[in-house]
C-alpha cells in the first residue's frame, strides 16, 4: 500500500498522488525518530488517568504524545481521578493546535 511522506496516510494502490497535499506517494513511510520530534507541553492533568484517556484519544488521531510526572499511584497500582502530582502531557510542536482542540473536547477545562 502506498503512503504519502508528508501526512503519513495510507492509501489503496490505485492511488499515486496524496489528496490532501498533493504529494507523491511512496512505497513505504521513513520511520520517524523520537529524538527528531520537538515535544512541547500541551496541558497538565489532575492524575495519570485523564492523561492516559487523553493519550488514547490523542493517538487515534494519529498524534503521538508523552506522558510526564510523577505520580506514585502507578507503582502503586492505583489508578484514580486525582493524585498528588499532576501529569503533563506532550505533544509534537507541529500538532500542538490540533491537540489542543481535541483536549479541549474530551476534558474541557479539567
Amino acid at each position: 500500500m502506498p503512503f504519502c511522506p508528508k501526512c503519513r496516510f495510507e492509501y489503496t494502490p490505485e492511488v499515486e498522488v496524496c489528496p490532501d497535499c498533493g504529494g507523491s506517494l511512496v512505497p513505504e513511510l521513513e520511520k520517524e525518530k523520537v529524538e527528531d520530534i520537538k515535544y512541547v507541553p500541551l496541558r497538565k492533568v489532575p492524575s495519570r488517568l485523564y492523561a492516559e484517556m487523553l493519550q488514547e484519544t490523542l493517538e487515534k488521531q494519529d498524534i503521538p504524545c508523552l506522558l510526564k510526572g510523577d505520580d506514585i499511584g502507578v507503582f502503586l497500582g492505583a489508578l484514580g481521578t486525582t493524585s498528588v502530582l499532576p501529569v503533563t502531557v506532550w505533544v509534537p510542536e507541529e500538532l500542538k493546535e490540533k491537540a489542543e482542540e481535541i483536549a479541549f473536547q474530551i476534558l474541557g477545562e479539567i
